[in-house]
């Protein structure tokens, strides 16, 4: 099995996606018939220069002690992205399946969040600091604020921590998480600096286009959590059935190149090696304009009640 030589976004955005944004596959990569192989060969660039992968694995609820080896497990099986929190109580967990794993720390991207509640720059300093103890790490690429505090001016001290902490070297990219459009504009308004990346809920039944446009007229990364719809029912779809059983892949993989196609970073959570491996198979796919146009049809934009909360205007 080879990889496509080139993956070719067949969304409505392409024509405005910023160049950095397009995913190029090169010609050359081979993986296995089981286990397709995910490596920086599918990437986005960030502010940085960084490469960050395309797709990743969501690390919530992954902890305990089959923790670690649930995390080895999904490097071995090709992932180099690993998106965790302080909230998720498992950086121990993390920290450790990425040295059980074997691969060399500089070929893994890891993205961490600190809480919402944060009080600021100050606050930030030391949650990073204990971060770092936690996952026995040096260094994140990646450190998102989990969600705008209920005060502006707080939500903002906390970033200016973030902006101090990639100057002090300690991060490389910063960014955030279940913010909306107008709060991110009222970060830049009052830094001057945008996120690399905004991570929110987004999949065939939750699109949210206007904001996802948002990103990428401004070279902000949008990233995807809980892609695959599981509490919009996206998986028991009859036409994502249909696409499943068409391209030979499991309903989750559908959903998740849906994503990619549509200039999303996705990150399927899974702690089963089999689930984790059936995801990267949408690395072996490509949705037509029709199949993307029935997916579309999916879109039912609800997001749950403490999103709108989270969003809601300063």
């Amino acid at each position: 099995m080879r990889l496509h030589g080139y993956l070719t976004w067949l969304s409505e955005d392409y024509s405005r996606m910023p160049e950095i944004h397009r995913c190029i596959l090169h010609d050359g990569v081979t993986a296995k018939p089981e286990v397709p192989t995910m490596s920086f060969e599918s990437t986005v660039m960030l502010p940085s220069g960084a490469a960050m992968p395309r797709i990743g694995l969501g690390t919530h609820e992954i902890s305990g002690a089959s923790g670690p080896d649930a995390i080895a497990a999904g490097i071995a099986a090709g992932y180099r992205l690993l998106d965790t929190a302080i909230a998720y109580g498992n950086h121990a967990e993390v920290g450790e399946g990425m040295r059980r794993s074997g691969v060399p720390r500089d070929e893994l991207f890891l993205t961490t969040k600190v809480r919402r509640r944060t009080a600021g720059a100050e606050d930030a300093r030391v949650r990073i600091q204990e971060s770092f103890q936690e996952l026995g790490l040096e260094r994140l690429d990646l450190l998102l604020i989990h969600g705008p505090n209920a005060s502006r001016e707080v939500a903002i001290d906390t970033w200016r921590g973030l902006i101090s902490a990639r100057a002090a070297g300690l991060v490389t990219d910063i960014g955030v998480s279940n913010f909306s459009p107008a709060q991110i504009l009222q970060l830049e308004d009052a830094t001057g600096v945008l996120p690399a990346v905004s991570q929110v809920q987004l999949s065939p039944a939750l699109q949210r286009r206007e904001d996802v446009s948002f990103y990428l007229e401004r070279g902000i990364v949008p990233m995807a959590w809980s892609p695959l719809g599981v509490a919009h029912g996206v998986l028991e779809d009859a036409v994502v059935l249909r696409l499943a059983a068409t391209h030979g892949v499991s309903p989750a993989a559908i959903a998740i190149r849906w994503g990619m196609q549509r200039g999303h970073v996705v990150i399927p959570k899974s702690g089963s090696a089999e689930r984790q491996r059936g995801n990267l198979r949408a690395l072996e796919i490509e949705l037509s304009d029709a199949e993307m146009a029935s997916l579309e049809a999916l879109d039912v934009a609800v997001e749950s009640e403490w999103e709108a909360q989270n969003r809601a205007a300063w």
